[in-house]
């Protein structure tokens, strides 16, 4: 498989990751056994141009800002505390009004944020276009992707953020890759399910809020 977002990368760059050489010495050991491989979604597949996840608040404050969607009184420094406490009261809104659910929803983060931003679908529209800006692909770990799909693997992104699959796979289009190569996008903001409880009981929580991670 050829893909014009690889185009003129040497073909062995993966290998120069000694986590993909060794995962790939594990799928040769076990190939048999395996039938599909997943990927984590932010720092595997994609990375940002910021120097930390929250960044992007402060893009998105900016933005803002310029449409007229921010009071005057409101930075773009300011939007990103803002931003990452309605994380926060959305987390503990969640544990009260659906404890049985183990995640949130963008949407739900900017309800929170109602009255600073009353457009939550304006935040929304924002704030996706300054993550797939703001994001670049991962081109070894890309590069091994295609070569376990090629292999007739099947391949799948399982990731805990409060962004849905198609928000994932627009950041995957933005940055020229066909999210197609991918058979499916599980995402614990759309499951309600989080990778690290595995379990229909009631959720772990930690209050504690940063940009899209998983």
């Amino acid at each position: 498989m050829n893909l014009a977002c690889l185009s003129g990368l040497p073909e062995d760059l993966w290998q120069r990751d000694a986590v993909l050489r060794h995962a790939e010495a594990l799928l040769q050991r076990l190939h048999p056994q395996i039938r599909a491989v997943s990927f984590d979604f932010f720092d595997t597949l994609v990375w940002r141009w910021t120097a930390e996840p929250t960044g992007v608040f402060s893009e998105v404050g900016r933005r803002l800002q310029e449409s007229g969607r921010l009071p005057r009184h409101v930075s773009p420094a300011d939007y990103r505390v803002y931003r990452r406490m309605a994380e926060v009261r959305a987390r503990e809104r969640r544990l009260v009004e659906a404890p049985e659910s183990e995640d949130i929803t963008l949407q739900q983060i900017l309800r929170e944020l109602q009255a600073i931003v009353p457009e939550s679908d304006a935040a929304e529209v924002l704030e996706l276009a300054a993550e797939e800006d703001l994001c670049c692909l991962n081109p070894a770990m890309v590069q091994f992707a295609v070569r376990l799909k090629d292999r007739g693997l099947r391949l799948l992104i399982i990731s805990d953020v409060y962004l849905s699959g198609d928000h994932l796979r627009g950041i995957l289009r933005a940055n020229g890759l066909d999210p197609a190569i991918f058979d499916a996008i599980y995402t614990s903001g759309e499951a309600q399910r989080c990778k690290g409880t595995g379990n229909p009981g009631r959720p772990r929580f930690e209050a504690r809020a940063t940009a899209a991670s998983g």
